[in-house]
């Protein structure tokens, strides 16, 4: 949502907390942390928030799009791709991501990728097919971090409340964690900006402006239950996910430049409240009058 950072913490892409590449979360576990180095995981816990892992995943699996002369092999069309040593696998995203972040994709060369992750131009190839394929692996690698880290700042914030009076703080410790890890995480930022720059290029990119992203429907889901309690009154909990999505992690997104100008914690937290307040002023249960 806005929330998937539509364009939307230190989400954990192979791009994202501070410092690429791809993309959430405390190192999803540290077999994970290995499969991807740690500048893969410090991606991850940041977060793209928002590039469907479905739409990419397809992606990943159809014909790339047109590569430049000398970027894919002859020899390695339909051939199976192979998932190899984990830490090559996370040198070659980091490589990827640093360099596709400072070049653009056009402007970044396998050989390159290959050079600086220290494994051959064959390599790459034998793990990821083309170039576009990677980009696109390290892009799905940034989201679902964010993704991870965003289902657990839900589940820490809003899982137990049950009390009408409590919902307001609830609501603004969820938006000043979440707020917080967009406005801080420079490698999520990057991996944002890195989507808005290729999505003319990627069309399976703009598939996440064509309906709510995994974290609004995440959102949705808690904002639902918490309705069933009677602490809120939603309607719509897609729609009410997507209100608080532009009301709160929109209004820091765009405050930090998507993580580009710094934000203090107190301006993190005034804006959050007050979008807090303007969403409770739609949502809030009716109270009989007493």
């Amino acid at each position: 949502m806005v929330i998937n950072a539509r364009p939307s913490a230190d989400a954990r892409p192979p791009a994202v907390t501070d410092a690429p590449p791809p993309a959430v979360t405390d190192a999803r576990s540290s077999a994970v942390t290995d499969a991807r180095s740690s500048a893969v995981t410090d991606a991850r816990r940041s977060a793209v928030s928002d590039v469907r892992p479905s739409a990419v995943s397809d992606a990943r699996s159809a014909p790339p799009p047109g590569a430049a002369a000398g970027d894919r092999p002859a020899s390695g069309t339909g051939k199976r791709l192979r998932q190899g040593s984990p830490k090559k696998r996370a040198a070659i995203a980091r490589a990827a991501f640093e360099l596709f972040v400072a070049q653009g994709v056009a402007g970044t060369s396998v050989d390159a990728v290959a050079a600086q992750a220290g494994v051959s131009k064959r390599t790459v190839y034998d793990y990821y097919g083309s170039k576009e394929r990677l980009f696109l692996s390290v892009i799905e690698d940034a989201e679902e971090a964010y993704a991870e880290q965003f289902a657990e700042i839900l589940d820490r914030t809003l899982g137990e409340v049950d009390d009408v009076d409590d919902i307001e703080a609830a609501l603004v410790r969820f938006g000043c964690e979440l707020g917080t890890t967009v406005a801080r995480s420079v490698g999520r930022a990057a991996a944002i900006r890195l989507v808005i720059t290729e999505a003319p290029h990627f069309p399976v990119l703009l598939d996440r402006w064509r309906g709510p992203g995994v974290e609004q429907r995440a959102l949705a889901e808690r904002l639902g239950a918490l309705a069933e309690r009677g602490v809120l009154a939603v309607p719509d909990p897609v729609e009410a996910a997507a209100h608080f999505g532009a009301l709160v992690t929109s209004s820091v997104n765009h405050r930090s430049l998507f993580g580009v100008v710094p934000v203090g914690d107190a301006e993190i937290e005034r804006i959050v409240v007050s979008g807090v307040r303007a969403f409770l002023r739609a949502y809030a249960p009716h109270r009989p009058a007493s």
